[in-house]
């Protein structure tokens, strides 16, 4: 049995029987998943950036890159959630960053939907979720209201995750 990776990022598992792609939790401490929830608020069309290792992406801000990967695209939906999956891990080994790195979330209601209000910012790193109130503004192309920065370290903290919320 041989064990490599698919383009996608699945493991793939060769074997007597040839080969196969699996998905599983280990693969997720690879990479840091950032979601931006509006579920529960009845509004709709929470629109966003995410910043990291020279990479934006989000509503009118840029597709998926080489580190930075936006899950979904735009959801414009009432009750609804965005998700951003950054691969921190390959960007360390990379060499763009050693001991912590800052990534930068944005989010703005989209104007003409008329959303308002609260919505919350979701991290999940290495087996740790923490959830932020964030308090988008409003705008009519790329998020430009900065809700929060999160940095990812190298080591774990004292409350046992890899990363802080500010």
């Amino acid at each position: 049995m041989t064990l490599g990776r698919t383009t996608s990022g699945a493991i793939k598992i060769k074997t007597d029987g040839g080969l196969r792609a699996v998905s599983c939790g280990c693969c997720e401490s690879f990479q840091l998943t950032v979601k931006y929830s509006w579920e529960g608020t009845g509004q709709r069309d929470l629109d966003t950036q995410t910043s990291a290792f020279g990479e934006s992406v989000g509503y009118s801000c840029g597709g998926s890159g080489t580190y930075v990967q936006w899950i979904g695209g735009d959801n414009t939906a009432q009750d609804g959630v965005e998700q951003v999956d950054i691969r921190v891990i390959d960007a360390r080994r990379d060499g763009l960053w050693s001991s912590s790195y800052n990534i930068d979330a944005f989010a703005g209601w989209y104007e003409p939907s008329g959303g308002s209000g609260n919505a919350q910012l979701i991290v999940d790193f290495k087996g740790s979720t923490k959830t932020k109130s964030i308090s988008p503004g409003q705008q009519s192309d790329c998020a430009s209201m900065q809700v929060a920065t999160i940095t990812v370290y190298s080591t774990r903290q004292d409350d046992g995750s890899y990363f802080e919320i500010l």
